[in-house]
């Protein structure tokens, strides 16, 4: 056989096995750190049937799954996946848009995932702007009506209870931690009680709510998701021994939530930072808590629930220590990136000088 004819074959190989790697579904399932290339069989609320590229055949608990990259998604919708994930949620909704409209994939799936991407990060920018609730729950609803079992179902519900708990809507609240609890997954058990304790914060039934927290933190915890929990549930506790003025306590357990959970976990640390700051600011430490709500400015600025709030407490706290440049910069950071939410408004109105 010539020579040119056999590089010729090898290239035609080349390409056709090029071809069978990248039509493939990819699945990313947490607490595993490999990827799995091979056919989602079939999806519903509690799990995603997965067939590998060796045949291989398994079910995954849907809460477990924290990503799926379909064959023949449009190329906009990883753009769109990373804006969102680096907290430039208006970018992520336009990427969003602009996939549904290359979308040209005939599996329900990728536009189903669409919508659903697009109302959570419609949803994450309403918890920083209260004007924008009314139409991310109503949306929200929509969805969970329209695709009552697919796999984003649960975590609609999950958005449900925070935007009804910062909309201060405890019955609401509560109705979405109740559905939550219905899921399969342990963790999203877990999670529902987490909620309801929080929803018990809101009644200021504060003993009604360490109660449910410690039994969540007191569990055993099976795989990542499930201590992720556990950790959740220990803010919950420091919140309810900061409302008791037990500030020392609190703060001894908010540093094992910093210590204990995954670099990863993000959202965690990041109310651990805030909460943390806000005990040392009771406790007239100031330097203390400039410290922990720095953490939130400079590595969790994408927890949009959070940064905020650290933001105005730097404001403050930077003119009580007389640097006031810097705290000219965390306000005009705040009022520039979250113009509505209730903490620039609180930085408008007249208060009381930090420490």
């Amino acid at each position: 056989m010539p020579r040119t004819v056999r590089l010729s074959l090898v290239a035609l190989m080349l390409v056709c096995s090029a071809s069978v790697v990248t039509a493939a579904d990819v699945l990313e399932q947490r607490g595993v750190a490999t990827k799995s290339s091979g056919k989602v069989t079939g999806v519903t609320k509690d799990k995603v049937s997965f067939e590998t590229t060796k045949g291989e055949k398994k079910d995954i608990p849907a809460n477990e799954v924290s990503e799926i990259l379909w064959d023949g998604e449009p190329a906009a919708l990883k753009s769109a996946r990373n804006h969102e994930a680096g907290g430039r949620l208006q970018q992520a909704i336009d990427g969003f848009a602009k996939a549904a409209t290359d979308n040209k994939s005939d599996n329900p799936n990728v536009k189903l995932d669409i919508d659903y991407f697009t109302l959570r990060a419609q949803a994450r920018i309403a918890l920083t702007d209260p004007k924008r609730i009314p139409d991310a729950l109503k949306k929200l609803a929509d969805f969970q009506s329209k695709n009552g079992d697919s796999r984003h179902f649960y975590n609609a519900a999950g958005l449900l209870v925070d935007l009804n708990l910062v909309n201060k809507d405890a019955a609401a609240a509560k109705t979405a931690a109740e559905t939550l609890g219905k899921a399969s997954g342990n963790d999203q058990k877990m999670a529902s009680k987490i909620a309801l304790a929080r929803v018990a914060l809101l009644e200021n039934k504060t003993a009604e709510a360490q109660t449910e927290f410690e039994a969540v933190a007191g569990m055993t915890a099976m795989g990542p998701a499930e201590e992720s929990r556990k950790l959740e549930a220990k803010l919950g506790l420091a919140r309810c021994l900061q409302l008791q003025s037990k500030f020392p306590e609190a703060i001894k357990l908010l540093d094992e939530v910093i210590n204990q959970s995954a670099p990863e976990d993000s959202k965690v640390q990041a109310e651990a930072y805030v909460r943390q700051g806000d005990c040392f600011q009771a406790s007239a430490k100031n330097k203390d808590a400039l410290l922990a709500y720095l953490h939130v400015d400079v590595l969790f600025s994408t927890e949009k629930s959070f940064h905020p709030e650290a933001l105005y407490h730097l404001s403050r706290l930077w003119t009580a220590v007389q640097q006031p440049d810097r705290a000219n910069e965390a306000a005009d950071k705040l009022t520039s990136e979250y113009p509505n939410s209730p903490w620039t408004e609180k930085l408008k109105s007249p208060a009381a000088p930090a420490g």
